[in-house]
């Protein structure tokens, strides 16, 4: 079964060699002109591909009875099968370096968010698909505790040769920017350090 996917050759363009580190020193270009797509718990549709077709992106919510709960979100991108027509949604994993993930969970406790991601959209045209930012604080003595904050940047690629075994379409980590002071909670750290606000609907 062959199943054909389309991203901008713009978002292609933007693949990189290596995954850089730098410190939150003004905006990353790669952020500018766009903004955060909330999410709401449950399903949202959202133009990932930046091609006018909506993909999907749940939101859903794991209760462990203590402060420790988490979200979890997957992303999916449909088009139709090329042999029977119907419309087939692919799961769209995280790869960072050599580990990949299917979906994406939130860490927190009482006292701050550890871990959360923004999904953002391309403001001015041509239209591009979505970059997705993580980012993640260490636990250091405390949920408490002020950490620096690592910001992941993971971006649309495609399996364009066919690798057997590997996705067809994934957002990969091609950089990587660190807050220059310490927070306890990474929403702070993401409207401080990047000009991102709230990613909740």
């Amino acid at each position: 079964m062959i199943r054909t996917l389309f991203v901008p050759l713009f978002v292609l363009a933007l693949q990189a060699a290596f995954i850089s580190v730098a410190t939150a020193q003004g905006r990353d270009p790669l952020l500018l002109h766009r903004e955060v797509v909330p999410l709401a718990e449950g399903p949202n549709t959202v133009d990932l591909l930046g091609q006018g077709r909506p993909g999907l992106v749940t939101k859903g919510f794991f209760n462990n009875y203590n402060a420790h709960s988490f979200e979890y979100i997957i992303f999916y991108v449909t088009y139709a099968d090329s042999e029977s027509g119907r419309p087939r949604w692919d799961v769209v994993p995280f790869i960072t370096d050599s580990r990949l993930d299917l979906g994406f969970s939130t860490h927190q406790g009482a006292d701050c968010v550890l871990r959360d991601l923004r999904v953002l959209k391309q403001l001015a045209p041509p239209p591009t698909a979505v970059i997705v930012v993580q980012a993640e604080r260490d636990m250091g003595a405390s949920y408490a505790d002020t950490q620096l904050v690592n910001f992941s940047l993971y971006e649309f690629r495609t399996n364009t040769s066919m690798t057997p075994g590997k996705s067809g379409i994934y957002f990969e980590r091609t950089r990587v920017i660190r807050s220059r002071r310490a927070y306890c909670d990474v929403e702070d750290a993401f409207r401080n350090e990047l000009g991102l606000g709230s990613g909740v609907r």
